[in-house]
């Protein structure tokens, strides 16, 4: 019916009871009192089908500290012919604080990388932006050094345009390289 018969002593070491604190006591003395009712409900159940469960809990030390277990319980017969639940525990506790550790680092983790790519998206629109805002007054300058050239202007003056239009193609070619 859920009452302790006997409780081991490392049983009791680890939920820091006495024998006698439990024996006689409903197991849901080391249950939150949220977990109550669920787990009454799961034992009734276990009682009834005579089935192996295994399960991860919360559970209360005494003096109310949480402690994270695995619960194995098997149904077995005693020797009075009476069923009963024998429940071999593990704690689990510093195994759930890595785990939590770790879900917490990859989360952060996950929202740095979302942040840079989303820094990476502005940063290629910032780009694009700029080149395209280049390449307009660039192609002002190639224009109008070609204008120059086509009027009777100096040879000096003819090498210069022609220094301005080359040197404005190459940069039109590194910009458009950028972009791809």
């Amino acid at each position: 019916n859920g009452y302790y018969e006997y409780a081991n002593p490392t049983y009791c070491k680890l939920y820091r009871y006495e024998p006698e604190d439990l024996i006689g006591n409903h197991f849901t003395l080391v249950v939150p009192d949220e977990y109550r009712d669920e787990l009454i409900r799961l034992h009734d159940e276990f009682m009834g089908r005579r089935y192996e469960l295994r399960g991860e809990w919360e559970v209360r030390k005494n003096g109310g500290e949480l402690m994270n277990i695995i619960a194995d319980a098997a149904y077995i017969i005693d020797v009075d012919g009476r069923p009963k639940k024998v429940t071999f525990v593990l704690d689990i506790s510093e195994r759930k604080k890595a785990e939590r550790l770790l879900k917490e680092t990859v989360d952060r983790l996950n929202e740095e990388i979302r942040q840079r790519e989303e820094l990476e998206k502005v940063k290629a629109q910032v780009e694009r932006m700029i080149r395209h805002d280049l390449r307009n007054p660039l192609n002002g300058i190639i224009a109008a050094a070609e204008i120059l050239m086509v009027d009777d202007i100096s040879d000096e003056h003819r090498d210069l345009c022609m220094i301005i239009r080359e040197s404005g193609r190459k940069l039109n070619t590194m910009l458009s390289s950028s972009m791809d």
